[in-house]
């Protein structure tokens, strides 16, 4: 059985694509030491 990345990960809510999203993401990470992604696995 061959699964995508997205039958995975909540793509709608986490679009790990987008470059502005993984800035954010790294932007929290980096104040915060910590980046909660609620939901993240399908």
């Amino acid at each position: 059985m061959n699964q995508t990345l997205s039958d995975v990960v909540n793509m709608a809510k986490y679009p790990l694509h987008d470059e502005s999203f993984r800035s954010m993401c790294k932007s929290t990470l980096d104040e915060d030491g910590v980046l909660v992604m609620s939901n993240f696995l399908n």
